[in-house]
Formats: C-alpha cells, structure tokens, sequence
C-alpha cells in the first residue's frame, strides 16, 4: 500500500513539473486551492473524479498514469 502511495505521488508530481506548473498555477486552472491540491500530490488526499480528470487534462496524461498503480 504505501509503495502504491509513493509511486503515485511520484507520477503526479513528476507531471506536473514536467509541464513546468506550479501547484498554485494548476489548483487555480482546477478550481481548488492550493493546499487542496498539495493534500492530493501529496497522498492525503483523494481527488474527486471530476478533479482527477481536470488534472490529467491539464497535464496532458493519460488519467490511469496518474492515479492508477500496477
């Protein structure tokens, strides 16, 4: 469980600064706060799907690369 968490955070993470966008930057282009978002970078938080999907549509990722672990 706690791999899964890890490599999730990373995925997400790594996406976003591979597009080069702040925390502030997305959360503002998502509709949420910035600290909402960070909960969710951070694994203590789970997106709605309707977040989970502007996120991955912001970030041009598939939403499974995000959010989903093998």
């Amino acid at each position: 469980q706690v791999k899964k968490e890890v490599e999730f955070m990373s995925n997400l993470k790594k996406a976003r600064e591979e597009k080069k966008i702040t925390q502030r930057e997305i959360s503002s282009k998502i509709g949420i706060s910035q600290q909402a978002y960070s909960l969710i970078e951070n694994g203590n938080n789970q997106p709605s799907l309707s977040v989970a999907f502007k996120i991955a549509d912001i970030l041009e990722k598939d939403i499974r690369q995000l959010f989903y672990t093998q």
